[in-house]
């Protein structure tokens, strides 16, 4: 009788394989569940950082100007042999400034690699200045914009993440077919992160990546932008050439 009785109880306590399978099953969905989070998570650490960085840099932009009658840095591409991040270097904190194209320095988003710089090639950048505003010291055609200028400065571009090419412009992007695509870079919240691919969205717009766009306003707040919020067009909202 003891020994029957003994038999029952180990058989209740032990796991069917049923039972085995649930438990493993419920397992690998919460660990599933802690990784996607995780990844999430890291996904905004990655993209905060970069908006933080570009917030430090748009106000180093709009220090220089307080200094220097309202005028803006002029831009390298606009005929201008001295590029924007050297006359804004003082501004943020560096006092020798040597090269813009080193990953993880002032000048670069958190997510830019080293091996994606060098193959972009010499002086290239992943944040530019709205190219409606960069002017030229140099050429009456292109005169330098003055923040005083600027009517609406809160919904005025001023810069943004920019695709890694050896520019320091920002282009808008244009819903196609107008003209060609721009340099804005879609790349947050994208598999490919640190090097975004070319891609065509349903909207009609072309980007690079497929994510969000980190973009200054003339005010010096930052926000997170998709690529139809960020489009030149006559739907959008924002201002690229006040």
């Amino acid at each position: 009788m003891r020994q029957a009785t003994y038999l029952m109880r180990k058989r209740m306590r032990a796991f069917t394989l049923v039972e085995l399978l649930v438990t493993v099953s419920i397992i690998a969905v919460l660990t599933a569940l802690i990784f996607s989070s995780g990844q999430k998570v890291m996904r905004q650490a990655q993209q905060a950082k970069c908006s933080a960085r570009l917030s430090v840099l748009a106000k180093g932009v709009l220090l220089f100007a307080a200094e220097h009658d309202g005028q803006l840095p002029s831009g390298w591409c606009n005929w201008n042999p001295v590029v924007w991040q050297y006359d804004v270097a003082p501004y943020i904190g560096i006092s020798v400034y040597t090269t813009r194209s080193i990953a993880n320095s002032a000048f670069q988003c958190p997510e830019i690699k080293q091996v994606d710089l060098n193959n972009a090639g010499t002086g290239s950048v992943s944040y530019a200045i709205n190219e409606y505003l960069l002017g030229s010291q140099t050429s009456s055609a292109t005169p330098p914009r003055k923040v005083q200028s600027i009517s609406q400065s809160s919904i005025t571009i001023l810069m943004g993440d920019n695709f890694t090419s050896n520019t320091d412009r920002l282009v808008a992007v244009r819903l196609t077919p107008f003209a060609s695509v721009g340099t804005v870079a879609f790349r947050h919240y994208t598999p490919n992160a640190s090097r975004p691919a070319k891609v065509k969205r349903a909207e009609g717009l072309t980007s690079y990546g497929d994510g969000r766009a980190n973009i200054a306003f003339c005010d010096g707040h930052v926000e997170s932008l998709l690529p139809e919020q960020v489009a030149h067009g006559s739907n959008n909202s924002l201002i690229w050439n006040p």
